[in-house]
């Protein structure tokens, strides 16, 4: 599992505008079908290392490594409900504040083609609360849809590296309100990460929004991230990230949402081998202007389930 226009940014005094767009890319790792568990942020090209990855610290018995089931198709069906939709930082749904709790439904589904490396997916994002729901379907910022395509290559020993690329689109736009019709955005992403006793990732990734109306969402997004997978037992783990996020916008006069912080603690459960649970707490931040430091926070829960093919 960003962008979005300088219209729909929170105004002065933490009032949100809809006038504009929300770019929002969704979780590139909800492409990774072939990993059990693998960042739940939503922001990242990273999957979760395997224990040659992660060396002899990391590495799981093996008896454990024999009786863990394998998904034969490479298909991942994947559904999460979230209390809010936060993205590089913002709250993307609230209605005045950065703690707004406007709830979404994510479903999504992702195929790993063989051992090609190349995995494709769909992923929908839809608020299902809230009495802001129908004006910002209207603008263009619910009910986003995203298609991915991402290529996965180890390059040497615990380094491997990630093309990605995102089609998001809002095809229940309003134009009257949105400015255009199906506002669409395109975003190209590289990445690479380093897998050891604690992992690191570094994202690089540029939003072109297709339609002038929605101009004001160009930016170029560089996301460094941390992330350790502390394994319990063989049926249960825990993962803990710490990321950050800089932004060049294409217009210079915008000053807020430069830079954010967020930090994940998910917990995975197996059940049945193909089928995951996985609850987790999040948190964000986001500079802001014209709002109090103490409100420019988030944070939120959710919960997904995963089953694999």
């Amino acid at each position: 599992m960003k962008p979005w226009s300088s219209a729909v940014r929170p105004a002065r005094g933490g009032a949100a505008s809809i006038t504009g767009i929300t770019i929002i890319i969704a979780a590139a790792l909800a492409l990774t079908p072939s990993v059990a568990r693998a960042q739940s942020t939503g922001t990242f090209a990273y999957v979760a290392p395997t224990s040659e990855d992660r060396g002899t610290e990391g590495s799981i018995p093996e008896v454990l490594k024999e009786e863990a089931p394998r998904p034969r198709l490479g298909v991942t069906i994947d559904v999460g409900v979230e209390s809010a939709f936060v993205a590089r930082g913002l709250n993307v749904l609230q209605k005045g504040s950065q703690l707004d709790q406007n709830p979404i439904v994510a479903p999504s589904l992702s195929w790993a083609i063989g051992d090609s490396g190349l995995s494709v997916g769909f992923v929908g994002t839809y608020q299902w609360a809230g009495d802001n729901r129908e004006e910002l379907v209207k603008a263009g910022v619910g009910n986003q849809q995203d298609i991915n395509l991402m290529y996965e290559r180890k390059i040497s020993g615990p380094v491997t590296a990630y093309l990605g690329l995102t089609y998001t689109f809002f095809p229940f736009a309003d134009p009257s309100v949105a400015g255009t019709q199906v506002p669409s955005i395109l975003e190209p992403k590289v990445a690479v990460s380093l897998h050891t006793a604690v992992d690191l990732g570094l994202q690089v990734a540029y939003t072109g929004c297709l339609q002038d109306a929605i101009a004001g969402g160009r930016q170029l997004y560089i996301h460094p991230v941390v992330w350790k997978t502390f394994e319990i037992d063989d049926k249960d783990a825990v993962d803990i990230s710490l990321s950050g996020g800089a932004k060049i916008w294409n217009d210079p006069t915008i000053t807020d949402n430069l830079a954010d912080v967020q930090a994940d603690i998910v917990y995975s459960r197996s059940i049945g081998g193909s089928m995951h649970a996985k609850p987790g707490v999040h948190y964000a931040w986001t500079n802001l202007d014209g709002v109090p430091f103490e409100k420019q926070h988030v944070v939120w829960v959710s919960l997904h389930g995963d089953f694999q093919l």
